[in-house]
């Protein structure tokens, strides 16, 4: 990671900050993308004081370090900073369809032909809460895609199933019902959802936000579903939230 040394009564510090999103940890990453929304909504009004104040909110967010030390920063290294984080956000999301933590697998949602196709209404009902309300959240539209995650991306486990197997030869064979394991996707219960959104958070990267940002949104425009569960209107505001778009 990046640093810049600061001294404060002769004592150096040492301030670090990621220089990707793919360092970046989700739960920093939502915080400071509501900073830099404010931040663009006070340059808009030409409100240098909030301005230079917010600067002191971003890289206090971003290096961890106590607002007495990010208050030493010099403005030139400071705007350089920000400069350099904000041309972060000015990416891409990746293709993917999973993602790992502490060897467990967590799948993207998944239809037979279009994604989200088996969405159940449960699950459909608690994401349209999550995205509909996104500006009453604390940290606005990737805190609501985060809820989404938690929802759709659930972990692949192994579960017992009953399956026909053939003994014996010929026409003297017989089929036989025998127990076995195989893996799943878990099915969706709302009660887990705090704890996988705890652990989403805490785990996860921007980057992995960002990725399932542009899925989603992709998924959006060819799921059949979607309009069966939430009518036309309803899926094209939704969608609109995420700056995606159902039209074609």
């Amino acid at each position: 990671m990046p640093e810049i040394i600061i001294e404060q009564n002769g004592k150096e510090h040492k301030l670090s900050f990621p220089a990707s999103m793919d360092t970046m940890p989700a739960v920093k990453g939502l915080r400071l993308a509501t900073i830099l929304q404010t931040r663009q909504q006070l340059a808009e009004k030409q409100d240098e004081l909030g301005l230079a104040d917010n600067a002191i909110d971003y890289i206090e967010e971003l290096t961890g370090a106590k607002r007495d030390i990010v208050r030493l920063i010099t403005a030139e290294t400071a705007a350089f900073i920000i400069e350099q984080i904000e041309e972060l956000w000015d990416i891409k999301g990746y293709e993917r369809s999973y993602f790992d933590i502490d060897g467990v697998r967590y799948m993207f949602p998944r239809g037979n032909q279009r994604h989200l196709d088996t969405t159940t209404l449960g699950e459909w009902s608690d994401a349209m809460d999550a995205q509909s309300n996104f500006d009453k959240l604390k940290d606005g539209h990737y805190e609501a895609v985060l809820r989404c995650m938690a929802i759709y991306c659930r972990p692949v486990i192994e579960v017992p199933v009953k399956r026909k197997e053939k003994r014996g030869k010929w026409i003297f064979g017989r089929w036989h019902e025998v127990e076995d394991t195989e893996m799943q996707v878990a099915k969706y219960e709302s009660k887990d959802f705090q704890a996988r959104y705890d652990l989403f958070a805490e785990r996860l990267t921007m980057q992995d936000i960002i990725d399932f940002d542009f899925f989603l949104r992709r998924q959006l425009k060819t799921s059949a579903k979607v309009f069966l569960y939430s009518g036309v209107e309803e899926a094209q505001r939704l969608a609109g939230l995420l700056g995606g778009s159902t039209d074609g």
